[in-house]
C-alpha cells in the first residue's frame, strides 16, 4: 500500500513540474506560459510592467517622456519651445516691445547707475530745493521770474525723485508755474508718473504727457495777501527697472 502511495506522489510531482516551461525563444508574451513574460527572447517568470514603450519584447525601465517610438528621450516635454526668447515681452499684444520700453527698462539687480548729486531725494521730506532764491512777487511791486533746469538721473533702484520750490503769489496778477521733465531716451509714458503733491493734478493743476517727457502747469490766481507757498513734484516709477537720464525744468512767470 505504501509503495502504491509513493508511486502516486511521484507521478503528481512529475505532472506539476511539467507545467513549468523551459527557457525557450520567444518574440511575444503570448508565446510564454501564464505568469511569464518574454524578455530578451526568453520566457521569464514575472509580470511585465508597462512603462510606456511600444516596442515588443522589451521591458525598458526608463520613465516615459511622451515618446511614441521604441526609444525614450530623457528630456521631458515641458510644453514650450526651449529655444524661445527668455526675455519678457513687454508688448501688450505679444508684438515687438515699444522702443521706449526697451530703451528705459534695465535689470535693477545688475544695473550700474551713478546717482545724481540731488540724492537722496526719494521722499518729499528729502526733496531737492531747486532754487534758494524766492520767486514770484517778493514784494507788492516786484516780480521775480524763475527759469532753472537741472540734469538728473533716475536709477532703476530708486522709486521716486522729489523736487520743490517756494514762491510768493502776487496781489495784483496771476502767475503760472510750469514743471517739465524730459528724458534722454524716448521713454514710454507708461513707465513713469510725473506727479504734483502741493496742487492736485485732477483739480488744481494740468498734468500731461509730452513726447519723451511730461509737464505740470499750475495756475496761481492773485491773492489779497502775500504768503509764501510750496510746490512739490515727484518723478515716480510705474514699472520695475525704469532708468534714464533726464532734465527737470521749473518756470515761474507772470500772466
Amino acid at each position: 500500500m505504501s509503495r502504491y502511495l509513493n508511486f502516486l506522489i511521484l507521478v503528481s510531482l512529475t505532472a506539476a513540474l511539467s507545467g513549468c516551461s523551459e527557457a525557450s525563444n520567444c518574440s511575444a508574451d503570448s508565446q510564454c506560459f501564464q505568469g511569464e513574460f518574454c524578455s530578451d527572447g526568453t520566457c521569464t517568470l514575472g509580470v511585465r510592467v508597462d512603462v510606456g514603450n511600444n516596442a515588443v519584447g522589451t521591458n525598458n525601465a526608463n520613465v516615459d517622456a511622451g515618446n511614441t517610438s521604441g526609444s525614450n528621450n530623457s528630456t521631458p516635454d515641458l510644453g514650450r519651445d526651449l529655444d524661445a526668447n527668455t526675455t519678457p515681452d513687454l508688448g501688450d499684444d505679444g508684438s515687438t516691445p515699444d522702443a521706449g520700453l526697451e530703451a528705459c527698462v534695465v535689470d535693477r539687480i545688475t544695473s550700474e547707475c551713478v546717482a545724481d548729486p540731488y540724492e537722496p531725494n526719494n521722499t518729499w521730506i528729502d526733496g531737492e530745493r531747486i532754487s534758494g532764491m524766492m520767486s514770484g512777487c517778493t514784494t507788492t511791486t516786484t516780480f521775480k521770474p524763475l527759469d532753472i533746469t537741472l540734469d538728473a538721473t533716475k536709477c532703476a533702484r530708486e522709486e521716486e525723485d522729489w523736487y520743490y520750490i517756494d514762491f510768493f503769489p502776487c496781489v495784483n496778477n496771476d502767475i503760472e508755474l510750469i514743471w517739465t521733465v524730459e528724458f534722454a531716451e524716448q521713454c514710454a509714458d507708461t513707465l513713469f508718473l510725473f506727479d504734483s503733491l502741493s496742487f492736485d493734478c485732477d483739480t488744481e493743476a494740468a498734468c500731461t504727457s509730452t513726447a519723451g517727457g511730461a509737464e505740470i502747469r499750475i495756475q496761481i490766481p492773485k491773492t489779497g495777501q502775500r504768503q509764501s507757498q510750496l510746490s512739490y513734484v515727484a518723478l515716480k516709477t510705474a514699472m520695475t527697472g525704469f532708468q534714464s537720464d533726464y532734465t527737470i525744468r521749473i518756470q515761474v512767470r507772470q500772466r
